[in-house]
């Protein structure tokens, strides 16, 4: 069995694309008891992981843990995955891949996701935007998501004068609303980390006949995961 761990709806995105790519039994762990994870100090954040793996491993037996969370993957990761005697895989992207495309980039995630990345950003030209609270908006109306549009709206059409062509979704909420940001800029190109992961998966497992997913989150709440479970057959099926 292979496990995710994210706050949020990120997390059913980032299960999707893995099962998709490779058919295995997963559970995604939905840590909603400490969401959002984009306000939380890098202490915190260490501190709420290694309780949430150390629970997964305790209960059950697992091959691999995925930070399905790009503010997780690039705060604690390297921290965390040598404490373990577990392969541990994070969300990341192709440098080289998104350069070579010749495209005016917008980075586009959270404020930690940013601050981590800022000699990558600085050093290609790269432009960023960072929504304040804008993963923990998503989860909270995943299904009004066209409540989201006027707050893209204003900040999209902005870089508009940029000539943006591609925006990096680094934040694994942001694939949710591609859509929503697809009415803004309508020829947009997308580089999303979710297939980096995939394919790293696939290339380490072998796939299963089957494929099973579960969805367990910190804090009971019946509503929440049936709204998960909603969007995770939305996405299994686009």
């Amino acid at each position: 069995m292979i496990a995710l761990i994210d706050s949020g709806v990120g997390g059913v995105n980032v299960l999707a694309k893995c099962a998709k790519t490779l058919p295995y039994d997963y559970i995604l762990l939905v840590d909603n008891k400490n969401a959002p994870y984009g306000n939380k100090t890098k202490n915190q954040l260490y501190n709420i992981t290694k309780n949430n793996i150390d629970f997964l491993i305790k209960k059950y037996k697992l091959e691999a843990i995925i930070f399905a969370c790009n503010t997780l993957s690039f705060t604690v990761f390297n921290e965390i995955k040598d404490l373990y005697n577990i392969p541990m895989y994070r969300m990341e992207f192709n440098e080289e891949e998104i350069n070579n495309s010749k495209k005016n980039i917008l980075f586009f995630a959270t404020k930690n996701t940013i601050k981590n990345n800022k000699k990558i950003i600085t050093k290609n030209g790269w432009n960023s935007l960072y929504i304040k609270d804008l993963p923990l908006f998503i989860d909270n109306n995943i299904n009004r998501l066209y409540k989201i549009k006027n707050i893209l709206l204003k900040k999209l059409n902005y870089y508009k004068n940029y000539n943006i062509n591609t925006i990096v979704l680094g934040c694994t909420h942001f694939a949710i609303i591609k859509k929503q940001i697809k009415e803004i800029m309508p020829n947009i190109k997308f580089f999303e980390y979710e297939n980096c992961l995939a394919n790293k998966l696939k290339n380490d497992f072998k796939p299963k006949s089957h494929r099973t997913m579960k969805i367990v989150l910190t804090r009971k709440d019946y509503v929440r995961l049936i709204e998960l479970k909603s969007v995770l057959c939305k996405l299994l099926h686009n």
